[in-house]
């Protein structure tokens, strides 16, 4: 079930999120976890961007 978003998915999701839809419906929809949707309208209620940090990259 893990997926990566590009940067329209989660423009996507804060749409819907606003519009009153469930997180439960919202990670239905794109095949990923209610954690990510959450952690995705919390991170716009707090800085109102999605985008990632420069520099913020993981190592592998």
């Amino acid at each position: 079930m893990t997926q990566k978003l590009i940067l329209s998915e989660k423009f996507e999701i804060k749409a819907l999120l606003e519009i009153g839809w469930k997180q439960k419906k919202i990670a239905k929809k794109f095949l990923i976890s209610q954690s990510t949707v959450f952690k995705i309208k919390k991170k716009t209620n707090e800085t109102e961007q999605l985008e990632r940090k420069s520099g913020s990259s993981r190592l592998h």
